[in-house]
């Protein structure tokens, strides 16, 4: 059975139809462009498997994500931090709390390195939770990678523990950041 015909060959044609499925947060859809090439026993590469995770993340289909994981570990393709991202990232918006944060361990078990937008998606899984005493872990995480901390991730981390009613900790955090000049947000003083 022919999924779009001799066009699933040109792979600018299914990088811009996985592109225009994001944007459409068609993250479904997405998964089905890539089973046919799978059914035209085309490769799946890591690019191909990124875009539709992200129009997995944007529609919040985690699902989909841990789907398509699987689809990657069982095609011997090789996931990237990209990769796990999108999919903690859909997992969040799914409210899928705890499958996030087993992503975020998966990433180190397989020595991926966690970049700032890995910690600062799952801080902000904390804070919608109030989750202040796993992101505070987070916090000691982060330095022991030497990764630099972002507004967005010490907004998360404040905002986790004022949401568990642990404003000793959210001040202190708070004046850290003072401290360390970084810079604040709305979060961080709401």
């Amino acid at each position: 059975e022919e999924c779009m015909g001799e066009f699933m060959y040109d792979t600018r044609f299914v990088m811009s139809v996985l592109r225009q499925l994001t944007d459409m947060r068609k993250g479904i859809t997405s998964v089905a462009v890539l089973s046919c090439l799978r059914q035209q026993s085309l490769e799946m590469d890591v690019f191909f498997a990124n875009a539709a995770m992200n129009a997995c993340r944007k529609a919040g289909a985690w699902r989909q994500t841990l789907f398509l994981l699987r689809e990657m570990a069982d095609d011997h393709v090789e996931s990237d931090v990209i990769t796990y991202n999108h999919a903690m990232n859909a997992c969040i918006k799914g409210e899928q709390w705890q499958w996030a944060v087993h992503l975020f361990r998966d990433m180190g078990d397989i020595r991926l390195d966690k970049t700032v937008v890995s910690y600062v998606s799952l801080a902000s899984a904390f804070e919608k939770i109030a989750g202040w005493g796993q992101a505070l872990q987070l916090l000691s995480d982060l330095e022991d990678a030497s990764v630099e901390k972002h507004t967005f991730f010490c907004s998360s981390l404040v905002s986790a523990c004022a949401k568990g009613g642990e404003w000793v900790c959210a001040l202190q955090l708070f004046r850290e950041m003072v401290d360390t000049c970084t810079e604040r947000d709305t979060i961080t003083f709401s």
